[in-house]
């Protein structure tokens, strides 16, 4: 059975099945990082943060424990081989971020949690491409990106991903995307054990007929009529949106009093809660985070800032920005995707101001992994007419 698949950055979004064997034992015997569940090759003088390792292993029993799997110890730790970007390549066969080869992980970033969710699901089972990435997809967590653009997807019609092979939606941009939120939409309406039950019950190069009939057994409706429903209610829902967040929203909770909240923290690779650098170089590989929650108690107007950016706040972030190296603060709401909006900002920009919808969201903290940095911002309640 083929079981390597691969995933890039949303500049590059690449998946396959099928790559070419990779021989583990070439490797040392002793990973240069290891966590309980994890074991970390890493190259030549790669070193991740305080507490990648530490997220690595809360991520894999996050989701063992969503798919109600046992979990990988010992010998049976997930293989995870830290890289450069030319040695991925080699090792995935092309131009990737990463990829899975007979179960083991090659990523080109540090973590990658997508090519984790690829590792841990094969005990899923092997169903076609489109539902192997999407279930990536919908659990891979938020990342370091610090502000998430959808992509308007180059076949935007499910129905023509059905049969594609791993490397054909990976030519397609847009579509990584697309999967991970009809898979959302999918658990979020059917329940997460019928989803599991279609993802076991069909293999890989099952044809549109095949995978009809078990949506059909499994869900009681047709794959035609579940996609005619996420067209009409989802398929505008961003990943940042219909992610599950499992780790993003199970951080420690900030406690504040609804109305005014700020901090001003020195943020560096070496503390223990720094996960990160996300990559091999810059301009992507010196991004860390630190994950929390905050609860907005109130439905209303809130206003991110920033320490030391004084210009009014606007409702969007300033143009230009695409990704890339960040000093700054997140806000993305935890659940399912409704209008509960989010708030982003880097230091630089103008402030944010947007209404939230009361509940619990992911508070994410983006900074350079390779230049310790007091890390300044305020959250605050404003009055809804305030410019």
């Amino acid at each position: 059975m083929a079981e390597a698949a691969q995933w890039a950055s949303r500049l590059a979004i690449v998946g396959a099945l099928g790559l070419g064997c990779h021989d583990a034992d070439d490797d040392a015997d002793a990973p240069a990082f290891a966590g309980e569940y994890v074991a970390v090759y890493a190259e030549h003088e790669l070193e991740p943060c305080g507490g990648t390792l530490a997220h690595m292993d809360a991520f894999v029993v996050a989701l063992a424990q969503e798919f109600a799997l046992a979990l990988p110890s010992g010998a049976e730790r997930i293989r995870f081989h830290w890289e450069t970007t030319a040695s991925v390549a080699a090792s995935c066969g092309r131009e990737v971020a990463g990829c899975v080869v007979r179960g083991e992980a090659f990523a080109a970033s540090m973590p990658l949690n997508h090519e984790l969710v690829h590792v841990v699901a094969r005990a899923l089972g092997q169903p076609p491409a489109f539902l192997r990435e999407g279930l990536a997809v919908a659990y891979e967590g938020l990342g370091a990106e610090l502000f998430g653009i959808g992509w308007a997807p180059e076949e935007p019609d499910l129905r023509a991903l059905v049969t594609m092979s791993g490397f054909e939606l990976a030519d397609l941009l847009g579509v990584y995307e697309l999967v991970g939120g009809f898979t959302a939409f999918l658990i979020e309406t059917y329940g997460l054990p019928a989803y599991l039950r279609v993802y076991g019950g069909l293999a890989a190069g099952a044809s549109v007929a095949e995978v009809d009939a078990v949506f059909r057994e499994e869900f009681g409706d047709s794959f035609e009529e579940t996609v005619v429903a996420f067209e009409a209610d989802a398929s505008a829902c961003a990943h940042q949106r219909f992610d599950a967040k499992l780790i993003e929203c199970a951080a420690p909770e900030v406690a504040w009093d609804g109305a005014s909240y700020s901090e001003r923290v020195e943020r560096a690779c070496d503390q223990d809660d720094a996960i990160g650098p996300y990559g091999d170089e810059p301009p992507y590989g010196d991004q860390m985070l630190f994950l929390r929650t905050i609860t907005i108690p109130t439905t209303g107007k809130y206003e991110l800032r920033m320490a030391g950016d004084d210009a009014p706040s606007a409702t969007l972030p300033d143009t230009g920005y695409i990704g890339g190296q960040a000093l700054g603060v997140s806000l993305i709401r935890c659940g399912a995707c409704d209008e509960g909006g989010w708030l982003t900002t880097r230091r630089g920009d103008s402030p944010r101001a947007w209404t939230l919808a009361a509940g619990r969201y992911a508070l994410r903290v983006h900074a350079l992994a390779s230049e310790p940095a007091e890390v300044g911002f305020s959250l605050t309640r404003v009055a809804e007419d305030a410019p």
